[in-house]
């Protein structure tokens, strides 16, 4: 059965399939219940004669501060569970299940916190963590917060089980965290959150609370209208089980969670024709029995107006071990050495870990390692003695421990989270200049880039992230990728990237060069073949080298690069367009996202803004449209007579686009509609660029009318029906 995919924006309502953040921490509850299990193990063992094992206390030793009070979260294990955590011989509260929380008053300089974790048999485990109480900085200011809320309005009516909070906050201190109904919101100056909510009225508290506890509260009010089940023909989605398909076991049952989702609520959950137990929001429960081998589960989810969605699950039973393995792995760390004393901010870790039922899993203060039987991870280093704790498990959950101590003697600060936004990458062509930028955020400073990976013949990776350059090979390429912020803090992701056969009757829509800022020290590199010539506009204060590099500060507007070749003994010419935009800000007011929508082999968009004072449309006016790592560009354009309606085609062999404009003179306004059928996936192309969830995605784009430019960046969610997947933007 082929799957579609389309995308579909709603600006007045959040969907309900963008609150799987609060779900997944319940999944992730029952997965760590399914793996603390004794049974789970597989071992065999009656008597529990191992002591427990204390994974994590969090905030690290050797953290510094500048409070009287720390919140401290351990993560203990115990396989038949941990009885009590006591912190400086005072009990710890328990949070969740293998989750304990304490408050720990600090003195003035260094404090010795010992925690103690006891299991029910008796045994205990013991670690000892300091924390630095620093008073040499500036006193605490008292002002609080700037709280500003932009959605949603006060009594604002939805018929979606959850509702999208955002906002923005401010503060003297440079930091505020923001709670919605106690919940921390996502992003630190920006902020988001999605808010459960149940039929009738709700209240939504927003707190914003600074770095000195300062605080400054608002209330929302939410109210959720009941759908109405006689005119939906939508059926559930079927979105996570736990175990996923494919999990292996030597258990003879096992219990299923299974997170279903519908619009009016799911009403019958059967696995099997035996029905499931609803546990919590769209939670289902239900214990299946498991035979040697493969084991089908046909799970049926249905609503209260009778549709359904049906979803095949694959367990696997294999035959347990007649001998238990109870010898923890050989772990071994050959860097760094102990004692070392460093002023980079993070020091790779690496060594080698074996055992005769093989390695799980090795984690580095926490985090897992790149590899098992030879692993290396960098850890993040803190001013003074930072103790590194190596953990490796095997199959069989028997753990071993390592700790070396490393001493930063640098500089430090905290910053916000460094993380990716480029997931996927565009298609590439054998024989076509390719050019793309990859994106992150929350770095400090300049990011540097370095491929793990060969990069296909012909491409290469420039230290500002462009992927660059003309393939020659067909397929598929895994590409591994590493960004480094001045801080020297690095993060790694694996990229796909496509290259199909250009032949005659194939062609593509636009090429575009990654944009740059106008007046900033920029270098491009131009995706030229040797057999090419450059054809580069007149471009004030840009100079280019013999290796195609431009390089010097650019001014704004849309510059096109014609490139001449020959293909089959003809002279040919390709066009390159780069985007260079006003630093300061968009220029286009008022933009309204009014429609998108994309399809596997379709996109339409549709979109208002002010057009006042602006300068008048022309047949040669160029107008952009870039969604992700997807951009369509039209140069020349039919006009009306009145010169208010401009109307662009751009036909090729496998796509063919069509551009509207309508300047309305006496609202001042110009409305735009694209239309785009495609022979290729264009949901790989604009998820490029995205900030990506369980089943929603942000995606970074920007629309361009001449020299007006306005960035956007619209939130999409995912719809499933029986025969499709359907993205939509809840407006």
């Amino acid at each position: 059965m082929s799957t579609q995919c389309c995308l579909d924006i709603h600006t007045r309502r959040s969907p309900a399939s963008r609150m799987l953040s609060s779900v997944a921490l319940v999944l992730a509850g029952a997965a760590l219940l399914f793996s603390a299990s004794p049974s789970f193990a597989g071992t065999g063992l009656q008597a529990n004669a191992a002591d427990p094992v204390i994974l994590s206390v969090y905030p690290p030793d050797g953290y510094h501060t500048r409070t009287d009070q720390l919140r401290m979260k351990i993560l203990a294990y115990d396989r038949e569970g941990i009885a009590a955590i006591t912190v400086n011989d005072s009990t710890a509260q328990k949070c969740r299940t293998n989750i304990w929380l304490y408050t720990a008053a600090l003195e003035s300089g260094t404090n010795e916190f010992i925690v103690i974790a006891q299991n029910k048999a008796g045994n205990a485990a013991t670690q000892v963590v300091t924390y630095i109480r620093n008073d040499d900085c500036r006193p605490p200011e008292t002002n609080p917060p700037v709280l500003r809320i932009a959605a949603p309005e006060d009594y604002a009516e939805t018929d979606n089980p959850c509702m999208y909070v955002y906002g923005s906050v401010s503060d003297d201190s440079g930091y505020a965290a923001v709670l919605v109904n106690t919940i921390p919101a996502y992003g630190h100056s920006n902020w988001h959150q999605y808010v459960w909510l149940r039929p009738g009225t709700n209240v939504i508290t927003i707190t914003a609370l600074d770095r000195f506890r300062n605080s400054t509260t608002e209330i929302r009010h939410a109210v959720r209208l009941q759908a109405d089940p006689d005119n939906d023909t939508t059926p559930p989605r079927i979105a996570r089980t736990f175990p996923p398909d494919g999990f292996t076991t030597e258990r003879e049952t096992l219990p299923l969670h299974i997170l279903a989702h519908d619009n009016i609520g799911v009403v019958l959950l059967t696995v099997n024709g035996n029905n499931a137990v609803h546990r919590f929001r769209d939670i289902w429960s239900i214990e299946v029995n498991l035979a040697p081998g493969t084991n089908d589960y046909m799970i049926i989810a249905q609503d209260a107006a009778g549709n359904a969605s049906r979803q095949l699950l694959k367990l696997i039973r294999t035959i347990p071990r007649s001998i238990p393995d109870t010898t923890p792995p050989i772990l071994v760390i050959t860097e760094p050495t102990a004692w070392l004393v460093t002023t980079n901010k993070k020091v790779l870790v690496q060594g080698s870990a074996a055992d005769r039922s093989g390695v799980a899993l090795v984690t580095v203060n926490g985090i897992t390692a790149r590899g098992t039987t030879n692993w290396q991870q960098f850890a993040h280093l803190i001013p003074g003695t930072n103790m590194i704790v190596v953990t490796a498990v095997d199959t069989c959950t028997n753990t071993a421990y390592r700790r070396v101590p490393v001493i930063f003697d640098g500089e430090w600060c905290q910053s916000q989270k460094f993380e990716f936004m480029t997931y996927q990458l565009p298609y590439g062509y054998r024989g076509k200049p390719y050019s793309f930028r990859l994106m992150t955020r929350g770095g400090e400073g300049s990011v540097t880039w370095e491929s793990l990976d060969d990069l296909p013949d012909d491409l290469a990776l420039a230290e500002n992230g462009q992927i660059y350059g003309t393939p020659n090979t067909t397929g598929t390429f895994d590409i591994t990728v590493t960004a480094t912020d001045s801080m020297g803090r690095s993060i790694t992701e694996n990229l796909d990237l496509t290259i199909f056969d250009l032949d005659d009757s194939l062609n593509i829509l636009a090429s575009c060069l990654p944009e740059v800022a106008a007046g900033d020290d920029c270098t491009l590199a131009l995706p030229l073949r040797p057999d090419s010539r450059l054809v580069p506009p007149d471009i004030p204060g840009l100079r280019m080298n013999d290796r195609g590099e431009i390089s010097g500060k650019p001014v704004p507007g849309i510059h096109i690069f014609t490139v001449e070749t020959e293909r089959n003994g003809q002279p040919t010419s390709e066009r390159l367009f780069w985007l260079v935009s006003e630093p300061e800000q968009d220029t286009l007011s008022n933009f309204n996202l009014k429609k998108l929508k994309v399809k596997a082999n379709a996109l339409t968009a549709a979109a208002r803004c002010d057009w006042n004072n602006k300068p008048e449309l022309n047949s040669s006016t160029p107008i952009v449209l870039e969604l992700g790592g997807f951009i369509a560009v039209a140069e020349k354009a039919a006009m009306s007579a009145n010169g208010n309606v401009y109307r662009a085609r751009i036909k090729t062999a496998d796509q063919d686009a069509r551009f509207t404009l309508r300047y309305r003179p006496g609202s001042e306004t110009m409305t735009m509609t694209v239309r785009i059928k495609s022979g290729r996936n264009l949901i790989e192309h604009v998820n490029a660029y995205s900030t990506p969830d369980t089943n929603a995605a942000r995606i970074y784009g920007k629309v361009m009318i001449g020299n007006e430019i306005i960035h956007i960046s619209p939130t999409v969610t995912i719809k499933q029906t029986a025969n499709r997947t359907c993205e939509k933007l809840v407006r």
